[in-house]
């Protein structure tokens, strides 16, 4: 996936998180470990996204970026999606089929608009050379 190379080590530790709280919800719902598990899980994925997209949409928006509408309103969404699953009352397939769509639409984030937007803030100074993205 690539989480790790040339991304900004608090954002990347952030996306880290991240990932790990969303397989931990994965493997609770496979696992059948019943709605409270689940719901506890959702909750602290939805925490720590929340705070991670807080962060990230700060850099951004100290860097004035062009592209934080957008990408805020992919955040939004994720969110949004987070929320409908949380209040799911059935944890079943459709919520684990659901749940692997989060996770490719997690990668596909990552790899996507957060490289575009480490190289914009790069280009900003915002990160050092270190840091640089993509």
């Amino acid at each position: 996936m690539g989480v790790g190379k040339r991304q900004p080590p608090a954002i990347d530790h952030q996306h880290r998180g991240l990932i790990e709280a969303l397989n931990r919800v994965m493997i609770a719902v496979s696992s059948h470990a019943g709605a409270q598990v689940v719901v506890s899980r959702l909750d602290d994925l939805i925490d720590e996204a929340r705070l991670h997209f807080e962060s990230e949409e700060a850099l951004m928006r100290e860097a004035r970026l062009k592209s934080l509408e957008a990408h805020a309103a992919e955040h939004r969404s994720l969110l949004g999606d987070l929320r409908v699953l949380r209040n799911n009352s059935d944890f079943g397939d459709d919520v684990a089929m659901a749940l692997q769509h989060l996770d490719r639409w997690l990668i596909d984030h990552i790899e996507t608009f957060d490289r575009a937007a480490g190289r914009a803030l790069l280009a900003a100074g915002m990160l050092g050379e270190r840091s640089a993205t993509g």
